[in-house]
């Protein structure tokens, strides 16, 4: 796919306003938008995004007239404390969405720390040539889950992240608050299993909350589901295509009665079940 075909999706902005469909167009004027409002509040944080909003919301300017974009932003850029003129000229004035790949590798620094080489690169776009953006990543371990946030401002950038535990998978954008496409990437070999497995919910017996955890030896569909004693399915936790690697998923079952619950791991060639208990 070229730089071209990456910037199919048109700008918010619209510069000919002789058609009515470009200018009242869906996926431009309403859903990309929506999306620039809400990668804004990842880029700021609840509370500042929400003071941006009220603040913006009883400026005496404003009301009953006009606004344009560049007042929006200028009161972001105020309660904000940050200069968002990167944030609105890509996906406002910009094209298309950031392609990221990625790869990463560990190594043991002592002490139960590991360091983690990440590198996260961008397919070339033509407006803008990449995306700058703040990315929370999520490490996980197998002494827990580690957040950082790192601001990727170049096409192809590397960071070195130190975590407790050995890491076995890594979520960019956990929260899913960039608009983008991640494409393959690359596992390191220590961490490739050889087979699919499903290990024991922990904790186990649970209250109300446990996590599922499973390996994926390849690209596969993806299906992990909870059944009640009877059979019935109580709730689809995955359904989604996914690379080889370790995945860990929450299952909350406050509003669920106590007792015994099956979890199904299901892929295009290989199907296993184990039981939990859920004791209030």
């Amino acid at each position: 796919m070229n730089a071209a075909a990456r910037d199919t999706i048109n700008s918010v902005y619209v510069n000919d306003i002789s058609s009515v469909n470009r200018i009242f167009n869906f996926e431009t004027t309403y859903a990309r938008a929506a999306l620039v409002l809400h990668m804004l509040r990842g880029v700021v944080g609840d509370s500042t995004f929400f003071k941006i909003l009220r603040t913006y919301n009883q400026d005496s300017r404003y009301a009953y007239n006009v606004a344009s974009t560049s007042d929006f932003q200028a009161i972001a850029d105020s309660v904000s404390g940050q200069n968002l003129t990167y944030f609105f000229d890509q996906w406002i004035y910009g094209q298309g969405l950031p392609y990221y790949t990625y790869s990463w590798s560990f190594a043991n620094v002592g002490n139960g720390i590991y360091q983690i080489d990440l590198n996260i690169s961008q397919l070339p776009h033509s407006d803008p040539v990449f995306f700058k953006m703040p990315i929370k990543i999520k490490f996980e371990t197998d002494q827990g889950d580690t957040a950082v946030t790192i601001m990727n401002d170049q096409a192809n950038q590397s960071f070195n992240i130190l975590v407790k535990g050995i890491p076995h998978n890594i979520v960019i954008d956990p929260g899913n608050y960039i608009f983008k496409n991640i494409l393959q990437t690359e596992v390191p070999k220590e961490i490739i299993p050889a087979n699919y497995s499903l290990e024991q919910n922990y904790p186990n017996p649970f209250n109300p909350t446990t996590v599922i955890r499973y390996y994926l030896p390849h690209f596969t569909k993806v299906k992990l589901v909870v059944t009640d004693e009877i059979g019935r399915e109580v709730e689809t936790l995955v359904n989604q295509e996914q690379y080889l690697g370790g995945y860990s998923v929450p299952f909350n079952a406050g509003k669920y009665s106590s007792g015994v619950y099956f979890y199904t791991l299901i892929t295009n060639d290989f199907r296993i079940t184990k039981k939990m208990m859920y004791i209030k």
